[in-house]
């Protein structure tokens, strides 16, 4: 799982991370603009390197 700082207004527990999950990341961006940026990262590493494995999403 990714402890991810922001969800904005839409996420306050756990999810599983789809595209639109990790598009909501990133709209969130401006509003954790030193913390998203690397939860992406990660999520866009794990999701290259294990496609089939389901990721978390865990919003402050």
């Amino acid at each position: 799982g990714h402890r991810v700082v922001h969800g904005g207004e839409r996420f306050a527990a756990s999810v599983w991370i789809t595209d639109d999950v990790l598009q909501a990341i990133y709209d969130n961006v401006p509003l954790a603009p030193l913390h998203n940026p690397p939860n992406i990262q990660g999520i866009e590493a794990i999701k290259a390197l294990l496609p089939d494995i389901p990721q978390v999403g865990v919003f402050d």
